[in-house]
């Protein structure tokens, strides 16, 4: 069993070409700092909505909001677990456990 350390980085800003805010997660083994496919990544951003999505091969995956109103300036994205077949994650090893996203 590995303890997951997840790292949140902004892929794409909130823009008149995006209707939503977009977060790309990285899930990494605590000790090897290899990537973990397969693992569930859960949380929900603060304009409203959760959302999930599973890692791939290289431990990454993207979570996108529902639309987001016009005058809605940032958002944010806040992890609520991450899960996966004998996988034990230990949110005290993330590197970043929120994501603020605002618009260009």
């Amino acid at each position: 069993m590995a303890n997951l350390s997840l790292g949140s980085s902004q892929s794409t800003a909130v823009n008149a070409a995006v209707a939503g805010a977009v977060n790309t997660a990285t899930v990494r083994d605590v000790h090897s700092s290899a990537p973990v496919a397969n693992a569930l990544v859960s949380g929900r951003f603060s304009s409203g909505g959760s959302a999930s999505c599973l890692t791939g091969s290289t431990g990454r995956c993207t979570l996108s909001s529902a639309s987001l109103a016009s005058t809605l300036t940032v958002t944010s994205f806040t992890v609520s677990g991450v899960a996966g077949s004998g996988l034990v994650y230990d949110a005290n090893q993330n590197s970043a456990s929120q994501l603020s996203i605002s618009k260009p």
